[in-house]
């Protein structure tokens, strides 16, 4: 991922936290490094703000490759049908296996990604999820973004997150302890405020599992004002600290 893309990403899950948070105050958001936005609420006061994205701890092994291939093959033959610019999460699972023919599944996914961009106006900004029912074995889902700033597509390789991933692992509080490692960085950028936003692309959980309980279980130290775990595709957040 190029830093023109990143900066893309980032702005996305900003824009998209900050539609679905209602307390999040007016201000003057921009671009920055360490940390990622400075939101200005006045002359003398502003907030920091690093995105992070939680990700799947997961050895996927010589698999990685083909599934970076299918992918890559898939954009191509987007690419002319459409010059749109979209950002596409392709999650694969574990059902996944070298397909016999590698053109036909990377022709499925393109086809279910053009028959969602074909209903959409050029410029548009939009969120949409392509299910599992329409797509080749292995693949879970894909979510495609569109905005208005986009100026090139990406397409990435993706793994949801299951409970156990957060919960077992300790990835969350690893996670906020790294970022907290780096706020010496952010601080010299004197603002009054530092949040921290952890995004979170998918996560499956099982109906039975009181996933708000089990959050509130987890006791964070950190030097952040507040940190959020925002799930990008229910667009939905939780207040860690």
């Amino acid at each position: 991922m190029n830093t023109r893309q990143k900066a893309h990403i980032e702005w996305l899950i900003m824009r998209s936290f900050r539609d679905n948070y209602p307390d999040f105050p007016k201000g003057k958001l921009t671009k920055s490094e360490t940390p990622d936005f400075i939101h200005k609420l006045s002359l003398t006061k502003s907030i920091g703000i690093e995105i992070s994205t939680l990700y799947k701890s997961l050895n996927i092994g010589s698999a990685e490759s083909q599934m970076r291939s299918i992918i890559y093959r898939a954009h191509e033959l987007y690419l002319e049908r459409f010059r749109n610019p979209i950002f596409a999460q392709i999650f694969f699972n574990s059902d996944f296996t070298i397909p016999i023919n590698d053109e036909i599944y990377s022709t499925k996914i393109a086809i279910a990604i053009i028959d969602i961009v074909a209903e959409q106006k050029i410029g548009a900004q939009y969120m949409s999820h392509i299910e599992p029912d329409i797509l080749p074995s292995g693949v879970s889902r894909i979510i495609i973004y569109a905005h208005p700033t986009f100026k090139n597509s990406f397409w990435d390789l993706r793994f949801e997150l299951n409970v156990q991933d957060i919960f077992n692992s300790g990835s969350l509080e690893k996670l906020v302890d790294k970022k907290d490692e780096k706020l010496r960085l952010y601080r010299k950028k004197i603002t009054d405020l530092y949040w921290l936003i952890i995004s979170a692309d998918y996560i499956n959980k099982p109906a039975s599992f009181n996933f708000e309980n089990a959050l509130n279980q987890i006791k964070l130290e950190t030097g952040f004002n507040k940190v959020f775990l925002y799930n990008l595709f229910e667009q939905k957040y939780f207040e860690l600290v």
